[in-house]
C-alpha cells in the first residue's frame, strides 16, 4: 500500500481559505487602473476559463510530464488536495473542494501516484544547502527584476499573502535546489504560457537563485514511498474526470474530456462564478467579490478594442510592474528602490526600464517580437533585466502594439541619394555630427560597444538601424522630452533649425537624416572623431585561449578559440557551426570590455576566411539561416558543452536530432612550415542513415589540386578526407561545398578536414 507521512494540509477536511487571502493574484490587473471589463478579460484568460468553456484565448498550464523529476511527491499530494492552502493567491483552481477530508486525500493520493509513475519508489533527492550561494541569490532576486513581481522573501514569513505580488509559496518543500535550477534556466519549457519569463540566467546565477529560494523554512515535510497500479489507474480516471488535461499536458496524450457550457451562454451567477461554488466538476477559485464582478462585466460586454487588448496583455504578464504605458503602470512606491543601475550619471533613466508608450511605433516589428519573446539586454547599465515571455506571447502582443501605436508620417527620413558619392556625403555629415566636433553624441553614448566618456548611455550603433523605426527616430530627435520626461538627452533641434547651423545646410531634416543613415550602417560604421581607445589584445602562447563573447561576424553566442602558432576559429553555439577561421593575432577584446559586454571582439588581421552563416548540418530547414530557437531545441539541436585537453584545446559536443557529434580542432605545422588546422568530426547515431555536412558556402568555392581539396574564397584551402564531397551551385552567386556521410547504427563515422591559408589564391 502507499505509505505517506505528515502532510502540509488539514487532512480531515481542509478549511476554506478566506477569499480575500486566497483570491487568484494577477497583480498587473489589480494595480494597472484598468476598467472592470478589461480586468475581467485578464482574469478570463489567466484563469484558463476558455480551456473548459471554449474561446480564442486558451491558457496553457505547466507541463506535468516528468513532474516527479521536478517536484517532491509529498508536495504534489498536498498541493492537489488543497492548492489554496498551500499557496494562497494561486490561479490553480481547487478541483476537490466538493469532497470531504478523506475523499480529498484519497483523490490527491491517486492523482499523485499517476503523475509520478514509478518515481514514487525512490525518495525525492535534496542537496545540502549552500548558504554562500543563497546570499548571492538574494542579491540577484532583489536586483534583476524578480522582486518586481514577487514579494521579497525576507520581508515577511508569508510573502505569498502580500498584495501586488505573484505568490511563490514555500519552494523549499516543493523543489530540490537542482530541480529549481533546471526550471530557472528554461522556465518556458515546462510553463509555455510564459507567466514566468526567461531571464537568460547563467548556470551560476540559476544555482544561486535556487539556493536562495529553497532555503529551508519552518514546516513539516511529507514522506512518500511506493505506489500501486490500481492507484495509478484511479489517478488517470480522475485526471480525465476533473478536466486536468484542459490546461495541462500529462503523462499520456490519451486523456479526453467533455466540453463545459460555452462562455457566451454560461450563467454568470452559477458554477465557478457562484457566491459559494460547490458541486462535482466545479473549479473553485476563491474569487473575491470584485473579481466576480469583473468577470461578469467581461462576459456581458462587447469584445475589447485593440488598445484594451494591449493593456490586458501587459496586465496579464505584469509588464506594468516595470514599465509605464501612458497613464498605466510603472514601479510602485514599495518597489521603486529595487530598481537600480550601474551608471549614476544617467539619473532616473539609468535606473528604470523604458516606457512602453508608443512602443509599436518606436521599434521595428521583428525586433519588437523578438524582444517580447526572448528578452533583450540593450541597456546593460540597468540591473533589471528584460526577460523573454515566449514566442506565443510575442506573436500575440506585437501586432496589437503595431496596430495601436503605429503612426503615419507625412515627413519620413529623407532617403540616401542613389549615387555613391552623394550617399557618402550624407553619412560623412552624420559622422561629423556624432563626433566631438559636432553634437558630441559619443560623450554620453556607447558607440559600437566602446565607451568614450564618463557616461555610458545606450549604444548608438546597435540601437539604431535594426531596432528603431526611422520615422520614430526623427520625431524623437526633434523632441526627446515628449517621449521620456526623465531623459537627460538634450534637444538639438528646434523646429526646422539645428543648434549646429554650421554643419550641412543647418536644417533639422538634413541633419537628422544624416545621423540616421550613418548610425544605421551598423558595426562596420566608420569611427567618429574623438572616439579613442587602446586595444586590449588576447595573446596565445603554448596553450589554447577561449573567449565566450560576441565576436565580429558572429552573434552573441560565439566561442572563439586561439590555437598555438597563430591559427584561430569561431564556433557559433547558436547554429552549431564553425563559421570563420583566421591566421595571425587572436582578438582585440577592447569593445567587449569597455562596452560592459555589449560590444563585439575584433579580429585584428586580414588573413580571415568566412565559412558561411547558418547551420553546418543540414536538415529540413531553410537555406538562408537556422531555424527558430524553439524549433532547434525541439529537434534536438543542442550544444552539450566542450571538453579541454592538456593544452586547453576544446572538443565541442553537440547533438543534431539523435546524432551525437564530437568536433575537435588541432594545430600542426605543414610541409611549407605554415601552421595549419586539422578538424575531426565524429558522428554517432543509434540508427543507420545519412547526414549532410556543409563544409563551407559563399560566393567563390572552386576545386584545387587533387579531387579532395577546394579553395574557399581567395586564400583558404580545405582538404576533405575520403568522404563523398561535392560542390553545389545554389544560384545568385552562391556555392556550397557539401559532404554526405553514411551513418551505421552505433558505429562512429569520422570526417577529417584540413584548413590552410594560401598566400597566392589559385
Amino acid at each position: 500500500m502507499l505509505r505517506v507521512g505528515l502532510l502540509l494540509m488539514v487532512a480531515a477536511g481542509a478549511a476554506v481559505v478566506a477569499q480575500d487571502t486566497a483570491r487568484p493574484r494577477v497583480p498587473g490587473a489589480e494595480r494597472a487602473g484598468l476598467e472592470s471589463r478589461v480586468r475581467g478579460q485578464v482574469l478570463l484568460d489567466e484563469l484558463g476559463c476558455a480551456n473548459c468553456h471554449g474561446g480564442a484565448e486558451e491558457r496553457v498550464g505547466p507541463d506535468l510530464t516528468g513532474l516527479a523529476e521536478r517536484a517532491d511527491p509529498a508536495w504534489i499530494r498536498s498541493w492537489l488536495a488543497a492548492p489554496h492552502e498551500q499557496k494562497p493567491g494561486t490561479t490553480m483552481p481547487d478541483l476537490l473542494r466538493d469532497r470531504n477530508g478523506s475523499e480529498r486525500l484519497a483523490a490527491a493520493t491517486a492523482l499523485t501516484a499517476w503523475l509520478i509513475g514509478d518515481a514514487g519508489e525512490r525518495p525525492f533527492r535534496r542537496e545540502a544547502h549552500d548558504a554562500t550561494a543563497a546570499a548571492r541569490g538574494h542579491e540577484l532576486f532583489q536586483s534583476i527584476g524578480c522582486a518586481a513581481c514577487h514579494a521579497s522573501r525576507d520581508a515577511q514569513a508569508k510573502e505569498q499573502n502580500t498584495d501586488g505580488s505573484v505568490p511563490l509559496g514555500d519552494l523549499s518543500v516543493k523543489y530540490s535546489s537542482d530541480a529549481l535550477r533546471t526550471f530557472l534556466l528554461d522556465p518556458l519549457a515546462t510553463r509555455p504560457h510564459g507567466r514566468m519569463p526567461d531571464f537568460g540566467l547563467s548556470p551560476q546565477e540559476a544555482y544561486d537563485l535556487a539556493e536562495f529560494l529553497t532555503t529551508p523554512r519552518e514546516g513539516l515535510r511529507a514522506g512518500y514511498a511506493g505506489s500501486e497500479a490500481e492507484l495509478r489507474a484511479r489517478g488517470a480516471v480522475l485526471f480525465t474526470e476533473l478536466r486536468c488535461a484542459s490546461c495541462h499536458a500529462g503523462p499520456t496524450d490519451a486523456t479526453t474530456f467533455a466540453a463545459a457550457t460555452p462562455l457566451a451562454s454560461a450563467d454568470p451567477t452559477r458554477g465557478c462564478l457562484a457566491e459559494r461554488p460547490s458541486g462535482a466538476g466545479i473549479a473553485v477559485y476563491d474569487l473575491s467579490q470584485s473579481q466576480r464582478s469583473d468577470l461578469r462585466a467581461a462576459l456581458a460586454s462587447e469584445p475589447l478594442t485593440a488598445d484594451e487588448r494591449v493593456l490586458a496583455h501587459l496586465a496579464a504578464r505584469n509588464c506594468t510592474a516595470c514599465h509605464e504605458r501612458g497613464a498605466h503602470g510603472g514601479p510602485d512606491e514599495t518597489r521603486a528602490d529595487l530598481f537600480s543601475g550601474t551608471d549614476l550619471a544617467l539619473g532616473m533613466a539609468g535606473r528604470f526600464p523604458p516606457p512602453l508608450t508608443a512602443a509599436g511605433d518606436k521599434l521595428q516589428t521583428e525586433w519588437l517580437q523578438r524582444t517580447i519573446a526572448h528578452g533583450q539586454r540593450e541597456r546593460p547599465y540597468l540591473n533589471t533585466r528584460m526577460p523573454g515571455f515566449g514566442e506565443a506571447f510575442g506573436d500575440a502582443l506585437t501586432p496589437l502594439l503595431v496596430e495601436v501605436d503605429r503612426k503615419t508620417d507625412e515627413a519620413p527620413i529623407t532617403p540616401l541619394p542613389d549615387d555613391r558619392d552623394g550617399a557618402n556625403r550624407v553619412k560623412d555629415l552624420g559622422r561629423e555630427l556624432v563626433g566631438d566636433k559636432g553634437m558630441g553624441c559619443i560623450a554620453c553614448h556607447t558607440f559600437a560597444g566602446q565607451d568614450n566618456g564618463a557616461m555610458h548611455a545606450i549604444d548608438l550603433v546597435h540601437s539604431t538601424g535594426q531596432r528603431l523605426r526611422p520615422e520614430w527616430f526623427r520625431r524623437y530627435m526633434q523632441q526627446p522630452n515628449a517621449y521620456r520626461s526623465m531623459t537627460i538627452m538634450p534637444q538639438f533641434f528646434l523646429g526646422e533649425k539645428s543648434t549646429r547651423p554650421d554643419l550641412g545646410d543647418g536644417s533639422s531634416a538634413q541633419q537628422i537624416a544624416a545621423l540616421w543613415h550613418y548610425l544605421a550602417e551598423g558595426r562596420n560604421v566608420r569611427r567618429p572623431s574623438g572616439l579613442r581607445s587602446e586595444p586590449i589584445e588576447l595573446t596565445v602562447a603554448d596553450e589554447a585561449v577561449i573567449l565566450r563573447r560576441a565576436v565580429q561576424n558572429t552573434g552573441k553566442r560565439g566561442i572563439s578559440v586561439g590555437y598555438a602558432g597563430g591559427v584561430n576559429i569561431t564556433f557559433d553555439a547558436e547554429t552549431l557551426a564553425m563559421n570563420q577561421i583566421w591566421w595571425g593575432r587572436f582578438l582585440d577584446v577592447a569593445p567587449v570590455f569597455h562596452g560592459q559586454g555589449s560590444g563585439q571582439a575584433h579580429i585584428p588581421t586580414r588573413e580571415r576566411a568566412d565559412l558561411g552563416r547558418g547551420p553546418a548540418f543540414l536538415s529540413d530547414t531553410p537555406d538562408d539561416g537556422p531555424p527558430p530557437e524553439k524549433l532547434r531545441r525541439a529537434a534536438g539541436q543542442l550544444l552539450r558543452g566542450y571538453d579541454l585537453d592538456d593544452r586547453g584545446r576544446p572538443t565541442f559536443r553537440y547533438t543534431i536530432g539523435e546524432i551525437r557529434i564530437e568536433d575537435r580542432c588541432e594545430e600542426f605545422t605543414d610541409p611549407g612550415q605554415r601552421i595549419a588546422l586539422r578538424r575531426t568530426l565524429t558522428l554517432t547515431s543509434p540508427t543507420a542513415g545519412r547526414s549532410t555536412f556543409r563544409v563551407a558556402h559563399g560566393p567563390r568555392i572552386v576545386p584545387a589540386e587533387g579531387r579532395l581539396t577546394f579553395l574557399v574564397g581567395d586564400h583558404l584551402s580545405v582538404k576533405v578526407s575520403e568522404i563523398a564531397t561535392h560542390l553545389e551551385d545554389r544560384g545568385e552567386g552562391r556555392m556550397e561545398l557539401v559532404s554526405s556521410l553514411d551513418l551505421e547504427a552505433g558505429k562512429p563515422t569520422v570526417l577529417t578536414l584540413v584548413y590552410r591559408w594560401m598566400e597566392e589564391g589559385r
